[in-house]
């Protein structure tokens, strides 16, 4: 090609650029294009909105009502409040749910009075609506008022659950709330609604006479689930409340290893407090039980409430010098046999001296030690005690 045809060429080239170069306007259009909303969340709101195919729609509402993240969009949330009044039972429901995941502070309220007028109105749903408050953190005063006169009202236990499952997270727990779940709890035979109730009570409550008196009366009962919740309570809120102390004599005496276990973790979370009946248990179960975990458990719950007797000690001497025993069992013996020897120290500090100067074990010798000094410190005399702490006030 010789240069001149080279140089036409270029130039028709130039000339054909210039005339398809898009005008402002087709620039301007060609972006308003690109940004009509692209986000799924916009189709399924559109389709349950526009379309007359109901399983379209049914579809459109499932994936708005399994949608995991928060909705913003004002025409998605417009979309979900318009269908919870539709005459699809199936439609409805599952925009109910979609509700929860509402998160627009301006549509807050609306949103809120939709479900309020929808759990008065339809009872069928109260239980989707209720878990729609839950995901909105519907804590308003009011919404709980409406949903605690229900609760006083409504006999059907799977109901009841549900609006506990509420108040388990929003509850109030002052002296009303308190005496209200308490109503509920012995108007109802259900095991379910009274294990929702003490979860509730156990969660929410302050410690008052009535919960304890609810949480330690309700260990006796032969539901596990419910005496392992009452238990659980008792542990977050009873550990100044004699009543406590009631319902662990009570338990230790079961055979059931969980309700075993988490007695022990209440006696763990008490303060120390002498207790024969309960010491008594707990050397059986130290003695007989296969598991050496709740061996161990039991060993650790006679720091808190054994009574310092010669068996106490006898038994607690041999779990430290039996190398058969498995070393969590020996460590915690160690740390015990400190607190309960202080009637007969003599030989707990030969064994506890040894074990701290020739075990093996860096952890077996260092918890020998512990125990050590907390009988030397318990068995000091008052007036030896009085003299070092006037030396230390003076350094």
């Amino acid at each position: 090609m010789s240069p001149l045809n080279g140089f036409k060429l270029a130039l028709a080239a130039l000339i054909l650029s210039f005339l398809f170069v898009p005008s402002a306007e087709a620039r301007r259009k060609q972006t308003r294009r690109l940004r009509i909303p692209t986000h799924p969340i916009y189709l399924w709101a559109k389709t349950l909105a526009e379309s007359k195919d109901n399983d379209q729609r049914k579809i459109a509402a499932f994936k708005l009502s399994q949608y995991s993240q928060p909705i913003f969009q004002e025409p998605v949330i417009d979309a979900l409040l318009s269908c919870v009044s539709d005459d699809n039972l199936h439609i409805k429901v599952l925009c109910t749910k979609a509700l929860g995941r509402s998160r627009k502070r301006s549509k807050s309220t609306q949103v809120r009075n939709a479900l309020i007028k929808q759990y008065k109105s339809e009872p069928f749903l109260r239980n989707t609506v209720v878990r729609t408050f839950i995901s909105l953190n519907a804590d308003e005063a009011n919404i709980q008022k409406m949903l605690m006169s229900e609760a006083q009202q409504n006999k059907k236990p799977g109901e009841l659950v549900v609006l506990m499952s509420y108040f388990e997270k929003f509850g109030s727990g002052d002296d009303n709330f308190v005496k209200a779940l308490s109503k509920i709890y012995h108007e109802n035979n259900d095991p379910r609604v009274r294990a929702s109730v003490a979860k509730v009570i156990s969660e929410r409550a302050d410690g008052q006479k009535e919960v304890i008196e609810l949480l330690a009366e309700c260990t006796g009962s032969s539901d596990t689930p419910l005496v392992l919740t009452c238990l659980g309570g008792l542990q977050a809120q009873g550990t100044k409340n004699p009543l406590t102390w009631s319902a662990v004599e009570r338990t230790i005496l079961s055979r059931d290893p969980d309700v075993l276990e988490t007695t022990l973790d209440v006696i763990d979370a008490l303060p120390e407090s002498p207790n024969q009946k309960v010491s008594a248990r707990l050397l059986q179960i130290i003695t007989d039980a296969d598991d050496s975990e709740l061996r161990e458990k039991a060993v650790l719950s006679l720091g808190v409430c054994g009574n310092k007797s010669a068996d106490i000690v006898d038994l607690l001497q041999r779990l430290v010098e039996e190398e058969s025993v498995g070393e969590d069992i020996r460590i915690a013996a160690a740390l015990v046999l400190g607190k309960q020897a202080e009637a007969f120290p003599v030989a707990p500090r030969r064994i506890l001296d040894n074990c701290g100067t020739r075990e093996k074990s860096q952890n077996l010798r260092t918890a020998c030690q512990l125990g050590l000094q907390e009988l030397k410190t318990r068995t000091a005399s008052p007036k030896k005690e009085e003299g070092n702490r006037e030396t230390a006030s003076k350094k």
